[in-house]
């Protein structure tokens, strides 16, 4: 079976990278994604900023919250949701 390609990557980093109190994590995660992906056209990368008053609501318990998603060539799309920041873990086929 032909292993299948991705034909497009999907990034969001939800955190908080701005403002009087950024997180020192998501600020290392924004430097880091967008200084691999700013060249490659076929990976779109967004940032949303949240405050704790979002975060509680959306219940999310920890930022970053890292939202990667693949689409392949066949067309299905595999998401992974990951909570901080890792680089060699987490992002080693950046």
């Amino acid at each position: 079976m032909a292993k299948k390609e991705v034909v497009k990557r999907e990034i969001e980093l939800i955190g908080r990278t701005k403002g009087d109190e950024p997180c020192p994590v998501c600020t290392e995660a924004d430097e880091f994604i967008s200084s691999r992906v700013k060249n490659d056209n076929k990976i779109t990368y967004k940032k949303t900023e949240v405050t704790d008053e979002i975060a509680e609501k959306e219940k999310i318990d920890s930022i970053p919250l890292i939202k990667d998603c693949k689409i392949y060539d066949d067309g299905k799309k595999k998401c992974r949701e990951i909570e901080g920041f890792d680089k060699e873990e987490d992002w080693s086929d950046l």
